[in-house]
């Protein structure tokens, strides 16, 4: 019944990052989906995602249709950094029992965002303003 989702992104930009799922009874499972996690966060309903781009000084928003067909799933903040192999994205993820495995769906993040640092879901709408 019931795990926790977390995830680590090595020192080294080479080494493959990995995302643990604790079960309650304190074991763990390490999945490596290629995603660098900067942030996972549960997927609500009728809720703007807000992000800050560490490299541009901004919050940039992910508006709530992006993730109608989501919600209930994980959203995964691939912190990137401009430069390196892994740009910065956000992914979608969810459980496939059938399969046991973790599906992966990459939202791709324009060219200019330079590196994704946490983020949140809200269900407020404002625009967003360099920091």
């Amino acid at each position: 019944m019931g795990k926790i989702i977390t995830g680590q992104a090595p020192e080294d930009l080479l080494a493959d990052p990995e995302i643990y799922a604790v079960d309650t009874n304190g074991q763990v499972a390490t999945f490596h989906l290629g995603i660098e996690p900067e942030h996972i966060n549960l997927i609500p309903p009728n809720q703007a995602f807000y992000c800050a781009d560490c490299v541009a000084g901004v919050v940039w928003k992910v508006p709530s249709d992006v993730f109608t067909n989501h919600v209930g799933q994980l959203l995964i903040t691939g912190v990137g950094t401009v430069g390196t192999p892994q740009p910065s994205a956000l992914f979608t993820v969810h459980w496939d029992a059938g399969a046991a495995t973790f599906v992966v769906e990459e939202i791709y993040a324009p060219d200019f965002v330079g590196c994704l640092e946490d983020g949140t879901f809200a269900p407020i709408e404002f625009p967003c303003q360099p920091r």
